[in-house]
């Protein structure tokens, strides 16, 4: 089965030091995928910034990839009152969350673009256009953050080991 969401990986992929710079042909068709990724909701730099900062610092204590993985997943359940993780008042267990509010509170979410909760859990659709995605951004976002991390830990033992 394709996986619905493998078109927007560009998104992500594109921070992966370890592989090649990605270009997108501009001057192609604009189809509905070439349209989101050149007018995505979310601003993944900033995002991927904030998973940087956090992260880097997490491999330094952690030192090896798994551990860092595993201290990560210990995250993603909610009954866990482990050590959250942060940069300034930036939460990475409140961006495992991924909570409308909290990312339109740090700005990973586009005001115009997602401009209310409704916009972020249902099938996507822009304001102002007819196009309706088939998927929401509440799951496009989830997709994005794990490949992100998993993006950031080996970009820090990239870094290290060139």
């Amino acid at each position: 089965m394709e996986d619905k969401l493998s078109k927007y990986y560009f998104l992500i992929d594109t921070f992966d030091q370890s592989k090649p710079d990605i270009n997108i042909n501009y001057d192609s068709i604009w189809d509905d995928e070439t349209f989101f990724i050149l007018f995505s909701p979310f601003n993944i730099a900033i995002l991927i910034n904030y998973l940087r900062t956090i992260i880097f610092e997490m491999c330094d204590k952690f030192i090896t990839k798994e551990k860092v993985r595993k201290e990560i997943n210990t995250l993603y359940d909610a009954s866990n009152k482990s050590k959250d993780y942060k940069y300034k008042n930036i939460s990475l267990k409140k961006i495992i969350k991924g909570e409308y509010s909290y990312l339109r509170e740090i700005f990973k979410l586009k005001e115009f673009q997602v401009p209310d909760n409704k916009h972020f859990i249902n099938n996507y659709c822009y304001p102002t256009t007819d196009i309706i995605y088939p998927f929401s951004l509440k799951e496009l976002y989830s997709k994005l953050l794990d490949r992100g991390i998993n993006i950031t830990i080996n970009n820090y033992y990239f870094e290290k080991n060139k």
